[in-house]
């Protein structure tokens, strides 16, 4: 109920509200009011807007970690048996093709993870993600995994998690202490080590699907706003997470 609520007031939907309170101010005469109400709508769209401010929040979260490169990583990878890939939603529709089937992030994470392991060879598969739909998102992404020509041994899903805590969760018995390669989106990448990290695995990031290529455009653009809207989702998932860590110590002691 909170998300929900939390979500609700997003920049773009909050400037909307304001938006139309100001034009009610209006109607019922009450201008001076309806006139600053307008002003702080107006500002909140106009700088949601510019990749100056939102690309600047959201590349703060997509460049902690650095791509995955097999060919100039340090460790030893040969002791790596499974890359992780974390799942995004999709959409069940059979007249449509796999690749339009799955989010767009989580399409690039598939790829991703399907290209590492085409670079490890000795190395599975795990694809993460609960029912959406009828099918999982594990499944879905298995589906695409085998039509581009991956075997299905190589290949193990988990098809109960329902968000990035349960993915940790009931992928550790799998994982255990044995360190993994972990396939998620670069603005998704701190939340999901931190949890995973909590839960005593030893992930080795590798980030894709990335949004922020330059901050230092300055003309308005509703892309931005999705931006802003997408690292205030992460930055509020940190913070959640940071206070029930927090919580759990405190009732620990």
């Amino acid at each position: 109920m909170l998300k929900s609520f939390l979500l609700a007031l997003f920049p773009f939907r909050f400037a909307l509200l304001l938006f139309f309170f100001g034009l009610l101010f209006l109607f019922v005469r009450k201008e001076r009011l309806a006139k600053r109400v307008l002003v702080v709508s107006f500002c909140i769209l106009f700088l949601g807007s510019l990749s100056g401010f939102s690309g600047r929040l959201l590349f703060n979260l997509e460049s902690r970690y650095p791509s995955f490169d097999v060919l100039i990583q340090k460790e030893n990878l040969e002791n790596i048996m499974y890359i992780v890939v974390l799942g995004d939603g999709h959409v069940e529709e059979v007249s449509w093709p796999l690749t339009s089937q799955l989010s767009d992030e989580m399409l690039k994470r598939t790829v991703e993870g399907m290209r590492l392991h085409l670079q490890l060879p000795h190395t599975k598969i795990v694809v993460s993600g609960g029912k959406l739909t009828k099918k999982s998102e594990a499944e879905v992404m298995q589906e695409l995994l085998v039509s581009l020509g991956i075997s299905a041994d190589d290949i193990i899903t988990e098809r109960k998690s329902a968000n990035t805590y349960e993915q940790a969760l009931f992928l550790k018995p799998i994982l255990r202490q044995q360190r993994f390669i972990l396939v998620t989106s670069a603005r998704h990448m701190p939340r999901a080590m931190k949890l995973f990290q909590e839960h005593d695995l030893q992930p080795l990031a590798a980030p894709t699907a990335h949004y922020v290529l330059s901050t230092k455009s300055f003309i308005p653009s509703l892309r931005h706003f999705q931006k802003l809207e997408i690292a205030l989702y992460e930055y509020l998932g940190l913070i959640k997470n940071a206070f029930l860590q927090r919580t759990e110590h405190e009732s620990s002691n």
